[in-house]
C-alpha cells in the first residue's frame, strides 16, 4: 500500500471516528436527559405519595381515594416506563461509546503504520544517499590514484 493510500485511509477512519464521537456525545445527552427526567418524576411520585398520605390521614371520601390510588399507579407506570427508556438510553451510550473506542483504535493503528512507513521510507532514502556518496567518494579515491600513478 502506498503512502497516498495510506492517508486516505487514515483520514478515512478518522472522519468515521469523529462521526462516532459526535454519536457518542448525542447518547450522552440523551442518556443524561433520561436520567434527568427519572428523577423529577421520583420526586413528584415521592411528593403526591406524601401528599396523598396526609389526604388520606386527614379524612376524604372514597372518591378522592379512589382517585389518589390511580394517580398513584399512574405515576409508578410513569417510572417504570422512564427507568425502561433510562435503561435503553445507556445501552445505546455503550454501544456508541464501543464504536467510538475501535474507530479511535483503528486511526491510532493506522496512524502507527503511517508513521512506520514514512520512517521506512526515510531510511530506505538515507541508505541509497549514503551508497551514493561513497561510490562517488570511491570513483574519486580511485581517479586520484589513477592520476598519482600517471604522474
Amino acid at each position: 500500500m502506498d503512502a497516498h493510500n495510506l492517508a486516505m485511509l487514515v483520514s478515512l477512519a478518522t472522519a468515521a471516528r469523529d462521526a462516532a464521537a459526535a454519536s457518542r456525545v448525542q447518547a450522552q445527552r440523551q442518556l443524561d436527559a433520561a436520567r434527568a427526567q427519572l428523577d423529577v418524576l421520583h420526586g413528584y411520585a415521592r411528593d403526591y405519595a406524601r401528599r396523598a398520605q396526609d389526604q388520606l390521614a386527614a379524612g376524604c371520601d372514597r372518591m378522592a381515594q379512589t382517585n389518589a390510588r390511580a394517580f398513584g399507579g399512574r405515576l409508578e407506570e410513569a417510572v417504570a416506563a422512564q427507568l425502561r427508556e433510562l435503561q435503553s438510553r445507556e445501552a445505546q451510550f455503550t454501544r456508541a461509546d464501543e464504536h467510538w473506542r475501535e474507530l479511535a483504535s483503528k486511526v491510532q493503528r493506522l496512524q502507527l503504520l503511517a508513521e512506520r512507513r514514512e520512517q521506512s521510507e526515510r531510511e530506505r532514502t538515507q541508505r541509497r544517499e549514503q551508497k551514493t556518496t561513497d561510490e562517488i567518494a570511491r570513483v574519486l579515491a580511485l581517479r586520484r590514484a589513477s592520476m598519482n600513478a600517471d604522474s
